[in-house]
């Protein structure tokens, strides 16, 4: 049995291939973002990226607290879904 046919993707492994997707693509950002990792190739400054990016760290943090610390984001996503139905 290859290796291949172990880990191509399937109906068991789906979710696991997700994740690892997701993860690649958090860790491209990170480095695309991060001064120092890579020279700046597009920009004059190295900070420039994560200006115009963002960087996932502080991005995640900072949903993490909306949903789970401080849960203050549900009053207003519920008023915001409650709205159309009030302009009606």
């Amino acid at each position: 049995m290859s290796l291949w046919k172990a880990i191509r993707p399937n109906s068991r492994n789906l979710r696991i291939w997700q994740v690892g997707v997701l993860v690649a693509l958090f860790a491209f950002w990170h480095v695309a973002t991060a001064p120092g990792l890579i020279p700046p190739i597009f920009f004059d400054s190295e900070n420039d990226a994560k200006f115009f990016f963002g960087e996932p760290l502080k991005i995640l943090a900072r949903v993490w607290t909306w949903f789970v610390v401080d849960r203050d984001i549900y009053q207003h996503l519920w008023v915001t879904l409650l709205e159309p139905f009030w302009r009606s």
